[in-house]
């Protein structure tokens, strides 16, 4: 017969990771002008660097399949992007908390939908989770409402989730040891 024995150790991965979240998450709340234009030079120089790739590689595309082109307009678009996010960088923000409102009320619905499963298994926690999806769609709306006032939040939202996120991995990593 098969035994499986599982070792019990402390996970220094999850224990590093949670708190360099950590510490990202509260030097976000503190400095959030410093670290909306972070993410705003972060999504820029990522979006001029994805335009380079799709330049570089339409050549090879070129002889692979006939809409070529549109790695040719990705690139372009790409590299105009990143580079008004550079040099306009309200206008990067801007685009940003857009970007996140409806992202989030994505998520919202889809969450909102997928709680419906819970229905049949636990009364209390459909209930909850139904109150909490559309907690978060009242936001996503009122976030998209407001663009400017979602850019001056999206770093508080970031920096909460990256503090949850730490928060989670320093638990799994003392977890592991159980």
């Amino acid at each position: 017969m098969y035994t499986q024995q599982r070792q019990s150790r402390f996970d220094w991965g999850q224990f590093i990771s949670g708190v360099i979240f950590l510490l990202a998450g509260f030097f976000m709340m503190r400095h959030q002008g410093v670290a909306l234009r972070s993410l705003v030079l972060v999504f820029g120089i990522g979006s001029i660097i994805q335009g380079i790739v799709w330049l570089a590689s339409y050549s090879s595309f070129r002889d692979l399949f006939r809409e070529s082109w549109v790695t040719l307009i990705s690139g372009i678009v790409d590299l105009v992007v990143g580079l008004l996010f550079l040099f306009y960088g309200d206008f990067g923000a801007l685009t940003i908390a857009i970007l996140f409102s409806i992202w989030f009320l994505t998520d919202s619905v889809i969450g909102l939908v997928f709680s419906f499963h819970l229905r049949d298994i636990s009364a209390p926690l459909f209930l909850l989770s139904l109150v909490l999806n559309i907690f978060s769609l009242i936001v996503a709306l009122l976030m998209l409402m407001n663009p400017v006032v979602s850019a001056m939040t999206l770093v508080l939202l970031v920096a909460i989730y990256l503090i949850i996120y730490g928060v989670n991995n320093v638990i799994v990593s003392f977890a592991h040891r159980l």
